[in-house]
């Protein structure tokens, strides 16, 4: 009953979200999300795959449906499911 989500964003779109949480100049924006963003190495360490390999139920670009629509999709993705995969249902 796992679901794989892979949510995802071009890297303006991320540098822009983090530049308005984090409130520096984008040079150390930059360098904080190089530093922090380890997708690679946690798919690595717990599927044992490269993350391009790795098998996901779903990905989603997040530049494209905004945080909230992104949270929606997820849930509505788990409620269908929940329809048609017996590991779901119970």
């Amino acid at each position: 009953g796992v679901v794989r989500v892979f949510v995802h964003a071009p890297a303006d779109f991320c540098l822009r979200k983090a530049m308005k949480v984090n409130s520096q100049p984008e040079n150390e924006v930059v360098k904080l999300i190089a530093k922090t963003d380890t997708t690679e190495l946690v798919i690595k360490v717990y599927t044992g795959k490269e993350w391009k390999d790795a098998l996901y139920d779903l990905s989603l670009d997040s530049s494209r449906l905004g945080f909230d629509g992104t949270v929606e999709a997820i849930l509505a993705y788990i409620e269908v499911r929940k329809k048609f995969d017996p590991q779901m249902q119970g």
